[in-house]
């Protein structure tokens, strides 16, 4: 009998080589189209959805409370809740719908600050300095205008700030203004809006957060000076890939805001200027003192600030490129622009702020 021939199998099967799948090919505008009406749904959630809640919540309010509680502590209630809808309902649901789905998470803003202290305080205060010269120049110029044409501009868009003398009002109006707003408004529009319009460059997106900042604010007694603002905050983020350094900044405005403001609902504006009398001066002139001295400091760092700014322009230029990595999807300028006058979302957001200046400026 022959001899069978046994063949043996190898131990380990040779691996064939899995089909080479490729990423789908996204168009850049496309892409910018879906980032842009992304960024309008974020704003849309911020504006209109506490404005929406006020009515059921002020019904609410009325209905419940007002038999039952004093005038000073259902406006305190009131206040309270208007910031609460903004801060603690609005942002976050923005939060989730501008982070879900994209590169960048809120994680993400938590990374230590890869600027030296130094640098970071010298650019918190041009940011603070410039803030407030953009403020006095916009501040005087809608005096002139007032003046110019002889009509009166609508001056209680930022009765908000002031608090009453109810000690109780004054503690959440500095909280809600001073540490929660910055925190919250800086992820949003730094950690968010910003982050996903990096993705297209960073010139490009600094531009786009601090339009889309100011135009947020809703009014225009705060809009210009809350683009300067977010300028300042967009390129310390982009500089020290931090959300960190840009709450400081914004954390500094809102403090001597919200201090302003303490000082002012000790003042009776009404008594004062009525009376006219050394007396009232004499009952008000710790709290005036208290609002000068804030006011000449700010003066003071307006000056400083700007003109750091301009001394880094002319010796630093070569760090306003911002330019750190190349952008995830390359567009010209022209492509930019019109990914966002064309945004469907971005137009009604346009819109919806437009009308809410005309009608707190009336």
């Amino acid at each position: 009998m022959d001899s069978e021939t046994v063949y043996e199998l190898p131990a380990v099967l040779p691996e064939v080589p899995a089909p080479e799948t490729r990423a789908p090919i996204r168009s850049p505008r496309k892409e910018l189209t879906r980032s842009m009406n992304r960024i309008g749904m974020v704003l849309l959630i911020v504006t209109l959805l506490p404005i929406a809640l006020s009515f059921p919540v002020g019904w609410i309010l009325q209905t419940f409370l007002a038999p039952v509680m004093s005038g000073e502590g259902l406006a305190v209630v009131q206040k309270v809740l208007s910031f609460a809808l903004t801060q603690l309902i609005a942002i976050p649901i923005a939060l989730c719908v501008g982070n879900t789905g994209t590169p960048h998470t809120i994680r993400q803003n938590g990374a230590p600050s890869q600027l030296p202290a130094k640098t970071t305080a010298k650019w918190v205060l041009i940011g603070f300095g410039c803030t407030y010269m953009v403020n006095y120049v916009f501040s005087f110029f809608f005096l002139f205008l007032q003046a110019i044409f002889q009509f009166e501009m609508n001056t209680d868009a930022t009765a908000a700030l002031v608090s009453s003398s109810n000690w109780l009002d004054q503690f959440l109006t500095f909280l809600l203004t001073a540490v929660s707003a910055p925190l919250l408004e800086e992820l949003l529009f730094r950690g968010s809006i910003l982050a996903e319009a990096k993705r297209y460059g960073n010139w490009f997106a600094l531009i786009l957060s601090s339009v889309c900042f100011g135009l947020a604010h809703g009014n225009y007694q705060q809009m210009f000076y809350a683009a300067a603002m977010g300028f300042f905050a967009g390129y310390l983020y982009l500089r020290s890939h931090s959300i960190f350094p840009p709450i400081f900044l914004h954390f500094s405005l809102n403090l001597v805001g919200a201090c302003q403001g303490l000082l002012l609902s000790g003042v009776d504006l009404d008594v004062l200027l009525a009376e006219e009398s050394l007396q009232a001066l004499m009952e008000n002139l710790p709290s005036l003192a208290g609002i000068l001295i804030i006011a000449l400091v700010c003066l003071v760092l307006a000056i400083l600030g700007t003109v750091l700014f301009i001394v880094e322009l002319i010796r630093n230029r070569s760090q306003f490129r911002l330019q750190e990595e190349e952008p995830e999807f390359q567009l010209s300028r022209g492509e930019k622009a019109a990914g966002v006058l064309t945004s469907p979302v971005l137009i009604i957001f346009a819109g919806v702020i437009l009308a809410l200046i005309l009608v707190l400026a009336v």
